[in-house]
């Protein structure tokens, strides 16, 4: 079976009825896929099939392969219960969003426990413009694109991370993103879980890179020291008219800098 371009895949992928079509999905494939979910795997296009229905509801799923799992490019498939994000692998080795389809869904979006859904009982609720509006900004993350991350934030846009920063505008995070990808330049984020409450996002990366360049923080500059370093972040964004309007940061900064080496064993 021949590969496909992404953006073949993008449009059989933009079929709602695909989405739910176990059979076509296996079919996007070629043969010698695997199929990667948990401590569950699956080889050719027969594993695939029987793999992928378990997908829908729990977790998510990565597809990947031998060399290239596309004959164009290198691409990963990865499905959560209402949507499915496809990532790209650039000729830098980092994998980044192509595209994100959304799954056809005809009960209530699943939501977190005790988030009511206000729009009342049993009505169907797409996804959010508010978590769109995350997965541009993650998106543009991971293109490293500063400017791109300006346009999903607003003008006045508050920003709180450890360590006491507190910072206002579209600049400040401008700053902020360029300081990590200047000390990291091959850093990516994944996210490994999300949940929203109206205007609120909650989303939990694990950005993770390479300590190829000089670290700036308030005490002083830290040389490249070549470790590969990943942390789980946390960040709190609220959404209006479209853009984030705050973004709060958490992360252990203890465990970041002696996993650099910059305060001992």
């Amino acid at each position: 079976m021949g590969g496909r371009t992404p953006e073949e895949l993008e449009m059989l992928l933009e079929d709602a009825s695909v989405l739910r079509d176990t059979d076509a999905l296996g079919r996007l494939f070629v043969e010698g896929a695997l199929l990667v979910r948990g401590d569950s795997s699956a080889r050719g296009l027969d594993g695939v099939i029987r793999l992928i229905p378990s997908t829908w509801e729990a977790g998510h799923t990565y597809l990947t392969g031998e060399g290239r799992v596309l004959q164009a490019r290198d691409l990963a498939l990865a499905v959560g219960g209402d949507r499915i994000s496809v990532m790209r692998r650039g000729r830098d080795h980092r994998w980044r969003y192509a595209i994100v389809v959304e799954r056809a869904q005809e009960d209530v979006r699943r939501r977190g426990p005790g988030v009511p859904d206000r729009r009342g009982e049993g009505c169907s609720m797409a996804r959010s413009e508010a978590e769109a509006v995350i997965d541009r900004f993650y998106a543009a993350l991971n293109e490293h694109d500063a400017e791109a991350a300006g346009r999903v934030v607003s003008a006045d846009v508050e920003i709180e991370a450890p360590g006491g920063l507190l910072e206002r505008g579209r600049d400040a995070l401008t700053r902020l993103l360029q300081t990590y990808l200047a000390a990291f330049p091959d850093l990516g984020w994944r996210i490994v879980g999300q949940a929203v409450a109206e205007d609120t996002v909650v989303t939990e990366s694990v950005p993770e890179g390479t300590h190829g360049g000089p670290f700036r923080t308030p005490t002083g500059e830290i040389p490249p020291t070549g470790k590969r370093v990943a942390s789980r972040v946390c960040d709190v964004s609220r959404v209006r008219n479209g853009e984030i309007v705050s973004l709060h940061l958490y992360w252990d900064n203890l465990e970041f800098m002696q996993a650099l080496g910059a305060l001992g064993a």
